[in-house]
């Protein structure tokens, strides 16, 4: 267990910036298969209505880009001993991650929701007679959404574990130091 967390210690910072990369990179993306749904009057309201959930997943992303980021200019990552700064750092970074993975979640729920409630037939048919591509109902840019909102809560998962195992060796530490200090006062 000692060896998983040393390593799992010094890659923190990349496990946040690799999967909030991710999700950054999935709301740049998510919108795509919509795209033509703003040329056709019926749609408009449902491009609308999905951006403001593209807009949440972004700014999300961003900031734990950045928090990921502070990880190592904290340089939590080679220090020995656990200060406040990385409590702090891992208690923020779980509850955040656990909190934009269950609304990503919600938002891309709610965004297959509307996908799917729309009538594919008469939009394809007017988007076809305009020169603009079809839409393809069965598109996996909800299955996307959902690994990678999956992979920002199992972050989320191993950076807790880090920051559990690293707060028990900070007590025991501080034990022994107590301990040698009561035996060179004897």
């Amino acid at each position: 267990m000692s060896k998983f967390c040393a390593i799992l210690k010094k890659i923190n910072g990349y496990i946040g910036l690799g999967v909030f990369a991710a999700m950054a990179v999935y709301a740049l993306i998510m919108a795509t298969p919509t795209a033509n749904t703003q040329y056709h009057e019926d749609t408009l309201a449902f491009y609308g209505a999905i951006q403001p959930i593209n807009d949440q997943i972004i700014y999300l992303a961003l900031f734990g880009i950045v928090w990921s980021v502070i990880y190592k200019l904290l340089r939590n990552d080679i220090r020995k001993i656990f200060y406040i700064s990385n409590f702090v750092w891992h208690g923020v970074y779980c509850i955040y991650a656990i909190v934009a993975s269950l609304l990503g979640f919600i938002g891309i729920a709610k965004y297959q929701a509307a996908w799917y409630a729309l009538d594919f037939a008469s939009i394809n048919d007017y988007l076809v007679s305009h020169d603009k591509a079809p839409l393809n109902p069965n598109t996996s840019i909800f299955m996307i959404g959902y690994i990678v909102c999956g992979l920002v809560l199992v972050s989320a998962i191993l950076v807790g574990i880090v920051g559990v195992y690293m707060g028990v060796k900070r007590v025991q530490h501080e034990k022994e130091i107590k301990a040698e200090a009561e035996q060179e006062a004897k």
